[in-house]
């Protein structure tokens, strides 16, 4: 049976396969579809490919990226080295459910080509072209992307400021309503309660990185004045005198984009953990050093490392040594001098002030 299997593979003829169809492959027949979605592979002198990675993979609903460059490869951020580019694909690097992705070993190199996918057993299957596989599960970043910023100054731009309860309060809980000042406009008369937190530091230089901003409620406008009244219809905890207010805009949509090596030289710190803890595990949010003016990019991928403090007998002092890979972060948002990234591999436990650098050649996570 197994020598039927691989002489069948090899009957495969790919570029046919490519040529069926500018945007898509129509696949007949149930049986095929399961024959083409079980086959493995061996083996390859690739050192990044994971043994028994699948040969043919259909992309399905609720996949992301990350999760399918995770069955094919120990890196995963290094599959955009093999992605062919095929000319028939308008965007190669944008995926979606129903799309067949080929692991082809050739005389050459090894490539990955992405074959767009409908089905008919028994009619036509219609693919939405327009929701393509996002990079990460959206859920971990969202509240990230609409209600979070890290920033240079003291203030906070085009925002307003509590007052007071109605009743002379100075912690307000949901449903309170309150005084407030400076509003500026919001269309909807809806506001984000923003409270300025954590100072970051680089831990080598000393250099102010910004401080964070975050959103802990949201407020109603009940009456415009110089002094005008709100109504807090949300918070995550209680709002305090001097606590901003900045218009409501619209939820940003995932931002889409390929976990990949930075295009440049990359030295840096873990500086924060948004759980407010000194560590942090798998799909946690954190801050790291290295922002805009660094170069870095939504996407870059960068490995986490914690020096190991060893005993030197000649020097008769401990020194420092460089550890091992202890996780694997990748950068979503990012600021003039510092970064929200997502832990998206993780061995050990990442700490606050853990060194980030370029992942190395070969990983040990």
């Amino acid at each position: 049976m197994k020598r039927s299997l691989d002489q069948s593979l090899s009957k495969f003829d790919l570029k046919a396969l490519v040529r069926l169809g500018a945007r898509r492959v129509i696949c007949v027949g149930l049986a095929s579809a399961i024959f083409l979605h079980g086959a493995v592979i061996p083996a390859h002198s690739d050192t990044n490919l994971l043994p028994g990675a699948p040969q043919l993979y259909t992309v399905q609903p609720g996949d992301s990226l990350w999760s399918i460059a995770t069955r094919f490869f120990r890196e995963p951020w290094r599959w955009a080295d093999i992605l062919q580019r095929n000319p028939q694909i308008s965007n190669p690097e944008q995926f979606f459910p129903g799309d067949l992705l080929v692991l082809d070993q050739g005389d050459a190199d090894l490539q990955l080509k992405v074959l767009r996918v409908e089905k008919m057993s028994p009619r036509l299957r219609v693919v939405d072209q327009n929701r393509a596989v996002p990079s990460i599960a959206p859920d971990v970043i969202q509240p990230f992307l609409v209600s979070a910023e890290i920033l240079q100054t003291a203030e906070l731009p085009d925002s307003g400021y509590v007052v007071a309860g109605t009743q002379g309060e100075t912690t307000l809980g949901q449903f309170a309503w309150f005084y407030a000042r400076d509003l500026p406009y919001s269309s909807a008369g809806d506001y984000h309660v923003m409270r300025f937190g954590e100072r970051f530091i680089d831990p080598d230089s000393g250099e102010y990185l910004g401080r964070s901003v975050i959103r802990i409620g949201t407020a109603k406008l009940i009456s415009s004045d110089e002094t005008s009244v709100l109504e807090l219809v949300y918070s995550r905890q209680e709002v305090e005198a001097g606590d901003r207010l900045v218009p409501v805009k619209e939820d940003a949509g995932l931002p889409y984009f390929f976990p990949r090596i930075p295009q440049v030289n990359l030295q840096g710190h873990i500086v924060g953990i948004a759980t407010g803890v000194r560590e942090a595990g798998l799909f946690s949010v954190v801050t790291v050093s290295v922002g805009k003016e660094d170069g870095v990019q939504p996407g870059d991928v960068l490995q986490v490392t914690r020096p190991v403090i060893a005993s030197d007998s000649v020097a008769a002092r401990p020194v420092e040594v460089p550890g091992h890979s202890s996780a694997y972060v990748m950068i979503f948002k990012v600021f003039d001098k510092a970064s929200f990234a997502l832990i998206i591999r993780a061995r050990r436990p990442v700490n606050l002030h853990d060194h980030i650098s370029i992942p190395g050649q070969s990983s040990d996570v």
